[in-house]
């Protein structure tokens, strides 16, 4: 696993789970200047992952997870299957495929910069 949370969130909705959002903290969660993601990031961590991550860094850290959801396809709901076939076919698609295969697999963040960093992924082929 890449990052522990989100391939929980990964497995739990591709098999059809709920995820609730509580917008009362109940868990302490340690943020610090050396938080390699997180809201604890200076802004030279921020940039410096923006850079990683166009050098190929996302592409391994998708794989990974993409990998991971295969382990368990059995398991997804039809869906979710489609939504994981239309994301991991991303890569090595002209620039308007890719942009048409990210509309259509639903996959969204829910703030601006990561739809932003997204669709830098998507321009320089980088998902």
């Amino acid at each position: 696993m890449v990052i522990h949370d989100w391939a929980l969130y990964l497995a739990v909705t591709g098999v059809g789970g709920k995820v609730y959002y509580d917008s009362c903290p109940t868990v302490l969660y340690r943020q610090h200047d050396n938080n390699l993601i997180g809201n604890g990031m200076s802004f030279m961590t921020r940039l410096t992952n923006y850079i990683h991550a166009h050098q190929r860094r996302k592409m391994i850290w998708n794989d990974t997870n993409i990998a991971m959801m295969k382990e368990i396809e059995t398991l997804m709901t039809d869906e979710n299957r489609k939504t994981l076939y239309e994301f991991s076919s991303i890569r090595d698609r002209s620039i308007i495929e890719r942009l048409y295969l990210l509309i259509k697999s639903g996959v969204y963040h829910q703030q601006l910069v990561g739809t932003l960093t997204t669709l830098s992924h998507i321009i320089f082929n980088r998902m």
